[in-house]
């Protein structure tokens, strides 16, 4: 086993996913962003390769002694996905009463993305339930946005249903539909608040007129719900653009794919 083979892989990961996010076209400029929790997985002495690492100055009590590796502010998706090393970092929190660790770092990559406080939030939901999901993914899937702008159809129930409706995908794999976040202003921690609520008991969440929010065990499974509501949000927008509203699921068919799947 290589020195670093914990993190590299972890990179690995990141510059696959960072890739295809871009090529999803759900990452604009330097939208988006990706963190995984990889405690346990970072060399006691950085060398080369390994993201530089910053400190969190609030404390975070349920995240004590836990490295977050998340992209850097500014980052392009399509520049993590060529050098991901160069475009993220790792937040350390450190542990009740230890000596703050000196700042590794200060060039820009160094600092992370302006979406922290909902990264970190979540990471503490997920430590604090107990939850094996260690990866978050923020990006702009268009169609899903598009779906957080039309009114009757942007609240959580009426989204619920018509993602659900649209292909049996959805209701198979994500019983429990997609959660829906009020716009906040983005960077804030009021949207971090309305993100952790809006996951409570799901892996993905739509920010209205924003974009999306998804965890995962790794990086593929968060990437992959995702890509499957944008898929049932897309099938319903196709139909609209046909000048037809989609009939979507029956009842009857809900309630056969939820006896088929043990639901």
């Amino acid at each position: 086993m290589r020195k670093h083979e914990g993190i590299e892989t972890v990179l690995e990961q990141v510059s696959r996913i960072a890739g295809l996010l871009w090529e999803k076209g759900w990452a604009e400029r330097n939208a988006g962003n990706i963190s995984v929790n990889v405690t346990g997985l970072v060399p006691k002495k950085p060398a080369r390769g390994c993201p530089p690492i910053v400190d969190v100055e609030k404390p975070l009590p349920l995240l004590e002694g836990t490295m977050i590796l998340i992209s850097a502010t500014g980052s392009r998706m399509r520049d993590i996905a060529r050098d991901p090393a160069g475009f993220m970092c790792i937040v350390r929190v450190p542990k009740a009463g230890s000596r703050k660790p000196s700042r590794a770092g200060s060039d820009a990559c160094a600092r992370p993305s302006s979406e922290l406080p909902a990264h970190l939030s979540v990471h503490q939901f997920l430590a604090a339930r107990g939850k094996a999901e260690k990866a978050v993914i923020h990006t702009h899937p268009g169609r899903l946005i598009a779906l957080s702008h039309m009114q009757g159809v942007n609240n959580k129930g009426t989204l619920d249903s018509i993602l659900k409706r649209m292909h049996p995908e959805v209701g198979a794999v994500y019983p429990d539909g997609i959660g829906f976040a009020p716009y906040r202003t983005p960077g804030t921690v009021e949207l971090a608040a309305a993100s952790v609520k809006a996951l409570e008991s799901r892996r993905i969440a739509l920010w209205e007129k924003h974009g999306v929010v998804a965890v995962g065990p790794g990086l593929d499974e968060a990437f992959d719900a995702i890509d499957t509501m944008e898929k049932a949000a897309g099938i319903y927008l196709d139909c609209m653009a046909a000048g037809y509203e989609p009939e979507g699921l029956t009842d009857g068919q809900i309630i056969a794919l939820r006896a088929a799947f043990g639901q």
